[in-house]
């Protein structure tokens, strides 16, 4: 095989040769120390990279698949094919654009997150706005640090959820996927 050649796919992503390589390497990682695995998955990768994690031994418990939130069409049961079998293998969806406007609107992320919250799944929700320029500061212009809480909670608030599942999602699902559900008080 070359270093190219898809090995998984995942609807239109396929991982080369070499991306599950690194896969691979993680989950043999994670078997010897037990460390949650963060994943960077743009165009719809996360399926493809489960499969490989999943293949390799990994649990899929400690596993976050990344950008969930990066493009949507706006048809909302067309992105819960992509969301709900990662929830449903019992790994983590997260939401970590948010703010990210150019990249898809905060009022689709709210609607996507609400629908996710109202099946069941805050416990694997994890919610960041990959805040890492400064130009995103507010001193710059940017969002600041306190765009999620500020701005995109009240956004879920208006879409019916709760405070409890809004704890759940930036406190119990953190502490879960870092310290081992079996680990969590």
């Amino acid at each position: 095989m070359s270093h190219n050649e898809p090995v998984s796919n995942c609807a239109s992503y396929q991982l080369t040769t070499g991306e599950a390589r690194v896969f691979q390497a993680a989950a043999q990682a994670q078997r010897q120390t037990g460390v949650a695995i963060s994943t960077h998955a743009y165009g719809g990768a996360g399926h493809a990279q489960l499969d490989v994690l999943e293949r390799a031994g990994v649990d899929l418990q400690r596993v976050v698949i990344g950008h969930c939130d990066v493009h949507w069409p706006e048809d909302l049961e067309k992105d819960l094919k992509y969301y709900l079998p990662i929830l449903e293998r019992g790994a983590f969806c997260q939401f970590d654009l948010i703010g990210w406007e150019h990249l898809a609107a905060d009022e689709l992320r709210a609607d996507r997150v609400a629908a996710l919250v109202e099946r069941g799944f805050a416990k694997n929700l994890l919610l960041s706005t990959d805040t890492c320029r400064l130009s995103q500061l507010r001193r710059n212009g940017g969002r600041g640090f306190g765009y999620l809480l500020e701005t995109f909670l009240p956004k879920l608030r208006a879409r019916g959820v709760t405070g409890r599942q809004i704890h759940s999602m930036l406190v119990e699902a953190p502490r879960d996927l870092l310290a081992g559900k079996e680990d969590s008080p």
